[in-house]
C-alpha cells in the first residue's frame, strides 16, 4: 500500500469511519482485496484503494459481492464516483472538486468532507444513481458469485475457502 495515501486516509476518512462506529474488516491473506474495507451497517459497505502505478483512487460504497478472479476476490458493487455526480449535479460540490476525485489528496479529502452526507441521503442518492449501478451490475454480473451481507457472512465463507483448500 502507497505510504501516502495510507497518512492520507487515516488523517481524513478515518475519523469519519470512526465517528459512524465502521467496522474495519482486515486484510484477508490469500485474497484480493480493497486496501481498506469496512462494514458500516445493514449490508452497506466502504472500500477505498490507490493504484500508485496510474496514482487512481478508487473508493466505493455499496454492496459487497464475492468476486470471481484468479484469487478468491470482494469488490464493493457501487462506485462512490456516482454519489459525487449526483452531488455535483444537485449543487452541493462543485464541478472543479469533481475533476479531482480520483487523485491524491484531493479525492480523499472529498470524500471525507461528503461521506457523511451521502450516507445520510444514501437512500435517496442510490435511487438516483440506479442505472448507473444497473449498468455496472449487468456488466460484470457473471463474474459475481454473491452477495456478502455482513462481517459474519464473510468470515464464514473464508473460514468454507480455508478449510476446502487444506
Amino acid at each position: 500500500m502507497d505510504e501516502y495515501f495510507s497518512k492520507v486516509f487515516q488523517k481524513e476518512i478515518i475519523p469519519v469511519l470512526e465517528g459512524i462506529n465502521a467496522t474495519k474488516v482486515s486484510k484477508i491473506h490469500g485474497w484480493i482485496n480493497p486496501d481498506y474495507l469496512y462494514y458500516l451497517d445493514d449490508s452497506l459497505w466502504f472500500s477505498c484503494s490507490y493504484d500508485w502505478k496510474d496514482h487512481l483512487l478508487e473508493v466505493d460504497l455499496g454492496r459487497l459481492f464475492l468476486f470471481r478472479d484468479c484469487l478468491p476476490r470482494v469488490i464493493v458493487l457501487e462506485d462512490y464516483s456516482s454519489y459525487l455526480n449526483e452531488l455535483c449535479d444537485r449543487g452541493h460540490i462543485k464541478k472543479k472538486e469533481l475533476r479531482k476525485r480520483n487523485r491524491l489528496p484531493d479525492g480523499v479529502t472529498l470524500v471525507a468532507k461528503t461521506l457523511l452526507g451521502v450516507l445520510s441521503d444514501h437512500e435517496q442518492l442510490t435511487h438516483a444513481i440506479k442505472e448507473k449501478i444497473k449498468e455496472r451490475e449487468d456488466r460484470i454480473s457473471q463474474y459475481l458469485i454473491r452477495e456478502i451481507v455482513n462481517p459474519e457472512m464473510l468470515f464464514s465463507i473464508i473460514n468454507e475457502n480455508d478449510e476446502t483448500s487444506n
